[in-house]
């Protein structure tokens, strides 16, 4: 037995509300929707990665590419990311001693782990900027 159904109940459903016809409308209201990831504004060690012995130019040149934003942004990092970075730092110096690396590149990391050092005790922009001249000094001669 089929049941006679009137036109209404074949009419397609109309929204309520004063929705323009034909455009999408934010399925979220602004009190449901998430606050952005505070995480991706300041920078962090999660995608930093450390050469793998043995220390080679080409790692080495990788490396000071990571570490150039981290130091441009070091005041935003937090401590314990601070300190974590400095130790990462003295076991590259330590490959590079093991290396063969010229006494000049060995010089140049070094002032850059001293200025790194220094940037960690007194957080002055001028360590900052030793740190940065040194490491664009390394790129230049590797």
């Amino acid at each position: 037995m089929k049941k006679n159904m009137s036109q209404e109940e074949f009419e397609r459903f109309e929204p309520k509300g004063n929705f323009p016809p034909k455009e999408p409308h934010e399925p979220f209201s602004p009190d449901e929707m998430l606050e952005p990831n505070p995480e991706g504004s300041s920078p962090s060690l999660a995608g930093f990665h450390m050469p793998k012995p043995p220390l080679t130019k080409k790692k080495l040149v990788a490396f000071l590419m990571e570490l150039k934003p981290l130091v441009e942004h070091i005041q935003e990092m937090s401590r314990k990311d601070q300190h974590r970075l400095a130790g990462d730092l003295q076991e590259v110096k330590n490959e590079l001693h093991a290396g063969d690396f010229s006494e000049e590149i060995l010089r140049l990391f070094e002032k850059i782990t001293e200025h790194f050092n220094d940037l960690l005790t007194h957080s002055t922009p001028l360590d900052q900027k030793g740190v940065l001249e040194a490491i664009h000094e390394l790129e230049s001669k590797l």
